[in-house]
């Protein structure tokens, strides 16, 4: 039963590669029939780099950049519209008729018209500055906020997953495969019976299991936070 199991396991893990070949070749864009090959070693390597220059660069992504230059043009129009207050003067220029009779004059006239307060605030323009350069404020500093909460949640995320997988390879697998050997001579040797040995096996395979696991989790876990930091140029797992 548990050999046919373990057969069963093999053909969907076989059914899972096919799939995401075909998902792969559908998102290169790749010709009917043409499915990529995985090729090299799964690994977990340590990171080229340190938590402070991923978030400097997390803080220099494009997305960024262009939200600091949208609230520095945003700045601009409202210095230019406080800019825009002037004295509100009217200046009226006619013509008319005075005097009696046949001997009426034509006569120029101009008149000024001084409002109070003299100057026009240009309020409705710099309220409306001021509104447009806030709203960009809050859209960027949310931004800037949810970057950095991404980029500290997956560091954390990578280092405990760097301890599990030390704590995998360097102790539980090394035991296990001690134990896995000793149990198979203590088996020829008639020590111990055939269900004590498929036991050990199957802790062995487990903890083998857990440490591919772990591998994929871990290089899945760099790729998004060098997505999320923007770190283009760092080298990512074979």
């Amino acid at each position: 039963v548990d050999a046919e199991r373990s057969r069963n396991q093999i053909t969907l893990s076989g059914e899972r590669l096919i799939q995401a070949r075909a998902d792969l070749a559908a998102l290169l864009q790749l010709p009917p029939g043409s499915l990529p090959q995985a090729d090299g070693t799964l690994e977990a390597k340590p990171v080229p780099y340190s938590f402070e220059s991923v978030l400097s660069s997390a803080a220099d992504q494009p997305r960024l950049r262009a939200l600091e230059l949208r609230e520095q043009a945003a700045r601009n129009v409202l210095s230019l519209e406080r800019a825009s207050a002037y004295p509100d003067v009217t200046i009226a220029l006619g013509t008319g008729q005075e005097g009696p009779g046949g001997s009426r004059e034509r006569i120029a006239m101009l008149s000024v018209s001084v409002p109070l307060p003299l100057f026009n605030r240009n309020a409705a323009g710099i309220g409306r500055a001021t509104s447009e350069l806030t709203q960009i404020q809050i859209k960027r500093q949310a931004a800037v906020r949810d970057v950095q909460a991404q980029v500290r949640a997956l560091w954390q995320r990578l280092d405990s997953l760097h301890g599990r997988l030390v704590r995998l390879s360097s102790s539980v697998v090394p035991r296990l495969d001690e134990n896995q050997r000793l149990s198979a001579q203590s088996y020829r040797a008639g020590e111990i019976g055939l269900l004590q040995l498929l036991l050990v096996n199957r802790q062995l395979l487990d903890a083998r299991r857990d440490y591919l696991d772990a591998v994929t989790e871990y290089v899945q876990t760099r790729i998004e936070l060098e997505r999320t930091a923007g770190l283009t140029g760092a080298a990512g797992a074979n």
